[in-house]
């Protein structure tokens, strides 16, 4: 039994941001991965691959699953003030829009 992922993360409107799809999809896979472990005496592996992709698609395409992956999601990275993992030249070119220069 297969199951199909419904579209690209990117296209939810509702998605985390400027992330990466793969990172979205890897954090998923491993948050399943984990609840899954302590169950794994008491599933079939078919069992666990059909509840794997369940739950990773649950993850992935509703609201209170994508709001679970922003909130175990690593923070942004914070460069300089207002900017948020940009390079050093976004940063600068943000500086000077502000001065005129």
């Amino acid at each position: 039994m297969a199951i199909a992922m419904k579209g690209s993360f990117a296209q939810n409107g509702a998605g985390m941001g400027d992330g990466d799809d793969d990172e979205r999809a890897d954090l998923a896979f491993e948050l399943v991965e984990e609840a899954l472990d302590s169950y794994q005496h008491l599933l079939t592996p078919e069992l666990r691959l059909v509840l794997r992709a369940a739950m990773v698609s649950e993850l992935l395409d509703t609201p209170e699953g994508q709001r679970t992956l922003r909130s175990v999601a690593a923070d942004p990275i914070v460069k300089a003030s207002k900017t948020v993992g940009g390079d050093d030249a976004s940063a600068k070119e943000s500086d000077e829009d502000k001065t005129g220069t």
